[in-house]
Formats: structure tokens, C-alpha cells, sequence
């Protein structure tokens, strides 16, 4: 049962820590260890609130030992002994505590749900434990320590399972539907942890296609004849899930799609392209170059049972110049941003590409195609991350014009 933190329990779980931070036998301190990890996981939101913020407080740094190190280091700056000193001093004492975790059975997963806990409760409180937990996060899912793994109908049932339950871009209606999207004019890949085995870290689902689609309709339509993948020229990324809260800012989206364009290269030699169908989340709530009055047919909807034509030309005029345009240094739509930092182009933005509500409520139905070209990719990453010129196709740039 979920509780609270005591001043006994807390106490108890502090004297436990102080007993297996000094110590060098790794049996003693998987039992002490394993304790806390129960009494974590019972703990409620405000349980694990106040954990993190008693852990902070008591495992930081030693300040007396870091003002000796620093007067020891200014008096010969280029002594090594003296560096490694205030480097030591300086290493608050949970990131010894993260490092025994790592090792325990379930550590890694446990630490990621830290940090999940920790942007959810106590955000900007503890900058020390933040920056530590990152840091060591980034470490353990370094993209040389993941496996790629191709999920297919004969995966794992678990592994199955979670992908049903974490999917956020298009929500999977049961098994059948997973099924469908596992079929052999499908792929789906994703990054694991070792000590994850049956918890994806991020994953992306593809469609192989003949020509690039201009709905969502196309690839989700479950009576829709299986294609053969050796007829395939295109294959379309239409959903890619980060899966773990705790790893938020850890980039591995980049990573997957890279590995997985050289994956399906060395697979299917034959495909000509490799673009994304992908939501605009933020086109509806953003300050577009529409007239006043295309906005408020837009927003009340007649359109879309009765002529569309005047709004569709002035909207995804709108929408082209929007992926385009750099607002503080990067283009402000979170997806569109994602893909050029990864060396995308912007290729095509598509009319009534996801009628579903949701769709609709978003961005009027309007998606958007990202190219990854591949042997343009690295270039127009640097570009992007330079400042320079939105890598836009042809017709885009025809249309914002």
C-alpha cells in the first residue's frame, strides 16, 4: 500500500545508505540496497517528494572538504593530485548512491523512474540531484548500450504489451490492431536497455508504401491490402513513442531513426525514399499568416462537410511559411524542430492527412512529410543547428511564397 515518509522510515533508510556507501562488498550492499527499493516503490507522490529532497539534503556535497580542496588547488592550480581532490569533493554523495543502483536487480529501470518522479515533483528544486541523474542516465543509455531490436508479432508478450500501452501518437485499439501493424508491409523497431528487456525505450513504427501517402487514413486502414515489401519504393516513419518519462531530454529518437534508415537500407536496398507522416501539434494554438475571417471558418468547421477550397489554399500556404521560419533561433513547432535537428528536410504538408478528432483539434487535419535524405542528412543537421536556412523541397518552398 502507497504511504507517506515517516521520520522513522526516512531515518532507517539513511542509516542503510550511510552503512553501504563505504563499503566494497557488493552482496551487503544489494540487501541494503533492495530495501530502499521497496520502500520507494510503496511510497506515494508525496513519499517519493520528500525522499528526493531529504536525499538531496543529506548525500550532497561535503562543503567543508570541497573548501579545502579549492584552497589546496589555488595554491599550486596545476597540481594533478590537487585537481582529482576537488573533483572528488565536488561529486555530491547521491551520485555514489546512483552508481550502487545502477547494479541492483531492476536498478537501472528503478533510476529512470527516479528521474521521472523528480520532473514531476520536485522540478528545479534540486538542480544537484537533476544534474546528476542526468548526466548518469545519459551514460547508462548511451546508444552503444542499446540494442536494436525488430519487434515483430513473435516478440515477447510483454515486450507486446507495452507497446500497446505506451503508443501517444496514434493509439492502437487492442491486439488486432497491434497486429496490423507488426504485418509484413510493416516494421517497427526499438531501442532496449539490456536491463530493460521487456521495456522499450523509444520505438518507431514504419509503413512500406509505393509513393509517399497524403493521409493518415492510408497507413492505418486495417482492410487495406498488405503491400509487398519488395514492391515498396517509400517507407513512411508515421509514429515514433519515447516510452520513458525518466528519460526526457535524452535524445535516442535521433539515434533510432538513424540506425533504423541504415537498417531498412541494408534490408530493402531498393527504397527511394524515407519520409515521415507526422502531426503539427502546435499549428492550431500558433499566430499564422491567415486572414481573420479564414480563421473563423477554419475554426467553426463548416469546411470540412462543404467546400473547402479557400480555406485550403490560404491554410497550407500558412503552414509551409510556419515549418519554414525560425522563431528565437529554431522553428517552434516541437515535431517539426525534432526532424530538421536530425537532418530532415520539410517535403510536403498534406490536406485533410488525419480527419479523426483529434486530428482535426490539432491542426485542422493538416500533416506534415519530413525527408531523410541520407546522404544529405548530416549536412542539413549541421545547417540547422548553425542557424541557417530551413531545408525545405521544392514545393514547399513554391507554396510559402
Amino acid at each position: 500500500m502507497a504511504g507517506d515518509l515517516s521520520d522513522d522510515t526516512w531515518q532507517d533508510l539513511y542509516e542503510g545508505i550511510e552503512r553501504v556507501l563505504p563499503v566494497r562488498d557488493t552482496s551487503t550492499q544489494r540487501q541494503e540496497l533492495a530495501r530502499l527499493a521497496r520502500v520507494y516503490r510503496r511510497l506515494d507522490d508525496d513519499g517519493r517528494a520528500g525522499f528526493l529532497r531529504r536525499a538531496a539534503a543529506h548525500l550532497g556535497v561535503d562543503e567543508d572538504g570541497a573548501r579545502r580542496a579549492a584552497e589546496a588547488l589555488l595554491e599550486d592550480p596545476a597540481d594533478p593530485a590537487a585537481q582529482v581532490a576537488l573533483r572528488r569533493a565536488l561529486t555530491p554523495r547521491f551520485s555514489d548512491l546512483l552508481h550502487l543502483l545502477t547494479g541492483l536487480d531492476g536498478g537501472v529501470k528503478l533510476l529512470v523512474d527516479l528521474r521521472a518522479d523528480l520532473r514531476h515533483l520536485a522540478r528545479g528544486e534540486l538542480p544537484m540531484v537533476e544534474a546528476e541523474l542526468e548526466g548518469h542516465l545519459a551514460t547508462v543509455f548511451d546508444v552503444g548500450l542499446l540494442e536494436l531490436e525488430r519487434i515483430t508479432w513473435g516478440s515477447s508478450a510483454r515486450l507486446l504489451e507495452k507497446l500497446i500501452q505506451y503508443e501517444a501518437v496514434h493509439e492502437m485499439d487492442g491486439w488486432e490492431d497491434l497486429r496490423d501493424r507488426l504485418d509484413a508491409d510493416r516494421r517497427c523497431f526499438a531501442f532496449l536497455h539490456p536491463a530493460m528487456p521487456d521495456e522499450p525505450v523509444v520505438f518507431v513504427e514504419i509503413a512500406l508504401v509505393t509513393g509517399p501517402p497524403t493521409s493518415l487514413g492510408e497507413l492505418l486502414d486495417r482492410e487495406a491490402p498488405t503491400c509487398d515489401a519488395e514492391d515498396a519504393d517509400t517507407a513512411v516513419f508515421y509514429s515514433i513513442t519515447s516510452c520513458q518519462r525518466g528519460l526526457a531530454g535524452i535524445h535516442l529518437g535521433t539515434e533510432l531513426i538513424k540506425t533504423v534508415v541504415r537498417e531498412l537500407q541494408r534490408e530493402l536496398p531498393h527504397l527511394e525514399r524515407f519520409v515521415t507522416l507526422s502531426p503539427i501539434p502546435t499549428l492550431r494554438t500558433a499566430a499564422l499568416d491567415l486572414e481573420e475571417a479564414t480563421r473563423a471558418e477554419l475554426d467553426d468547421g463548416t469546411w470540412i462537410d462543404g467546400d473547402d477550397a479557400g480555406v485550403r489554399r490560404q491554410l497550407l500556404r500558412a503552414t509551409a511559411r510556419y515549418l519554414s521560419t525560425r522563431v528565437d533561433g529554431r522553428v517552434p513547432d516541437p515535431v517539426a524542430n525534432f526532424h530538421l535537428s536530425n537532418g530532415a528536410l520539410v517535403d510536403a504538408v498534406h490536406w485533410r492527412a488525419n480527419t479523426e478528432d483529434y486530428g482535426l483539434e490539432r491542426s485542422w487535419g493538416v500533416m506534415a512529410s519530413y525527408r531523410y535524405d541520407p546522404p544529405a542528412i548530416a549536412a542539413n543537421a549541421a545547417t540547422y543547428a548553425a542557424g541557417g536556412d530551413v531545408a525545405v523541397s521544392e514545393d514547399v518552398r513554391a507554396l510559402a511564397t
